[in-house]
């Protein structure tokens, strides 16, 4: 039995589209202080699976800046759960038995790489939703619009032929 889906490349350009405009939104300023880089190194690994218990910390080595990642079983004095450091391994951190951590020289990679990540995750969401909405029959394709969610349904002496909504071509 094979699985019939709709054609990949439009379900891909608008699920692509939609990220676009979401990574447009985020400020990518050169001048970023640490502050703000762990703010969003934080925001992004709470947004993965996995993440959403991590303490994500200012911390100090041989400089000011390093970002401290902590577990969060507090009986266990702060050690990774299971899910947390299988989170790390999979983005390519080495977490040890209760933190890892980001040294200051490489916070920009990471903010980046995991931005992106957040980003992909997204696009793979908003894929799956756009092809439920396309099996639902809700978004229909028109050859001169592309996907669109409203038509109408034209009757004359041989049936009903839907329209899209913007431009009347038969769908």
């Amino acid at each position: 039995m094979t699985r019939t889906l709709p054609e990949p490349p439009f379900a891909v350009k608008l699920a692509m589209q939609r990220a676009s405009e979401k990574a447009h939104a985020l400020p990518r300023s050169d001048r970023e202080d640490a502050k703000e880089q762990i703010a969003r190194i934080r925001k992004a690994l709470k947004a993965l699976p996995g993440g959403k218990t991590l303490s994500v910390r200012n911390s100090t080595g041989t400089a000011w800046g390093w970002v401290a990642i902590w577990g969060s079983a507090e009986k266990l004095g702060g050690t990774f759960t299971d899910a947390e450091s299988a989170l790390l391994r999979r983005i390519g951190l080495h977490p040890g038995s209760n933190f890892a951590n980001i040294e200051p020289d490489s916070r920009r990679y990471w903010v980046n790489y995991l931005e992106e990540l957040v980003i992909d995750q997204e696009i793979i969401a908003d894929l799956a939703s756009i092809e439920q909405e396309i099996a639902d029959g809700n978004l229909r394709r028109c050859r001169e619009c592309g996907w669109v969610t409203e038509w109408y349904t034209d009757f004359d002496a041989q049936g009903g032929h839907d329209h899209c909504a913007q431009c009347g071509e038969t769908l």
